[in-house]
């Protein structure tokens, strides 16, 4: 799904530089400066990395905006894994995942270089790090224990 989101993504990338906290975005993440206040140190050592790893891609502006893209990709391709593991059915997990794709917001995030795709990721990655949620007692249980419990 992560793959399918990236793919999608990458057709409305911004291919160089923008304006406003997306330009200073662009500039500070390849010369590992510090953006304005709270800075975001994550956002601009992953940006740095990102923008060695991913030198071949283009110049360093484009690069930052790809790496929004990748990373909101993962967030949308955990949320799937995500979604099961809280025993909702595979195809509303799907469609759920595409619904956060394209979300205005969403995909705003992910086509240009902007320090709130990171933030999507991690909260993705947080939530699925929590303990499996309790089983909920079935319809025939919650019958036959008169709502007790098992």
């Amino acid at each position: 799904m992560g793959l399918v989101a990236l793919l999608v993504f990458r057709t409305t990338l911004l291919p160089g530089v923008y304006a406003w906290d997306t330009a200073e975005a662009q500039t500070v993440l390849p010369l590992m400066g510090t953006m304005h206040p709270t800075g975001f140190p994550a956002y601009v050592l992953l940006g740095w990395v990102a923008g060695v790893v991913l030198g071949p891609f283009g110049d360093p502006a484009f690069r930052t905006n790809l790496l929004s893209a990748i990373l909101v990709a993962t967030a949308v391709g955990i949320s799937v894994p995500l979604l099961r593991r809280l025993t909702v059915p595979l195809p509303v997990a799907v469609a759920a995942a595409l619904g956060l794709a394209a979300t205005p917001i969403v995909w705003s995030i992910s086509t240009a270089a902007d320090a709130h795709a990171l933030h999507l990721l991690l909260v993705d990655v947080r939530r699925s790090s929590l303990p499996q949620p309790a089983a909920r007692p079935t319809l025939h249980e919650t019958a036959t224990t008169g709502g007790a419990g098992s």
